[in-house]
């Protein structure tokens, strides 16, 4: 959103795209030999420019003006971090094997300028792109989330309440079969105890009476 950043996007854009040209004019043999070089060091040296000065400053200075601080102490934090950065750049690279094969190389030449930008290129890439796939989500997924009003968020509310209410009348429903089912056996045992003996009764007085005849 701001303009600075709208800006050093465009410039940074700018000479990548260039770049991209570039290489395709190299693997087209477009333009001359001496032209495409001029045009190779002033974009390696406009993004050394950049990435080394412009965008770190411009960055460590995002970073600290909100804070309480007097001028003396701003300043001298940017210029800290610009100096730990300026050593970090430097080391970049330096394990790639052609810096390893050619270590007299100048250090403003087109082979280590392309090995820097390209180091920080791929870092910045990664760090951008993890950052986007954890932020992205987290900003942007409401949009597609229902937003819903008070009044169906109670009428939910309600419908949740009495949904509850029957579950507690079935359950309470179930105890009261339960119950009767065991009354129910209850009575049953009950009958058959009591019916027993006058079966018992009945079985002797027939058998009392089937030897009597016999006899």
């Amino acid at each position: 959103k701001s303009f600075g950043v709208q800006f050093l996007f465009a410039v940074i854009f700018m000479f990548a795209v260039n770049m991209q040209e570039l290489i395709i004019f190299e693997i087209i043999n477009l333009m001359h030999h001496s032209t495409r070089v001029l045009l190779w060091k002033i974009d390696l040296l406009s993004l050394y420019f950049l990435l080394t000065t412009i965008v770190p400053t411009f960055l460590f200075y995002t970073i600290v003006q909100y804070r309480a601080w007097p001028l003396r102490i701003k300043l001298g934090t940017i210029l800290v971090l610009e100096a730990f950065y300026l050593y970090a750049f430097s080391k970049v690279g330096t394990l790639l094997s052609f810096l390893n094969s050619h270590p007299d190389a100048d250090y403003f030449s087109i082979e280590y300028g392309i090995s820097r930008i390209g180091v920080f290129g791929v870092m910045a890439m990664a760090t951008l792109s993890g950052f986007g796939a954890v932020n992205s989500p987290y900003k942007h997924l409401t949009i597609f989330i229902r937003r819903y009003s008070d009044q169906e968020i109670e009428n939910m509310e309600q419908r949740l309440l009495q949904t509850l209410n029957m579950v507690v009348g079935k359950k309470k429903r179930v105890v009261q079969l339960k119950a009767s089912y065991r009354k129910h056996l209850k009575s049953l045992s009950a009958e058959r105890n009591s019916k027993l003996p006058m079966v018992k009764r009945l079985l002797r007085y027939w058998k009392c009476w089937f030897n009597d005849d016999t006899a």
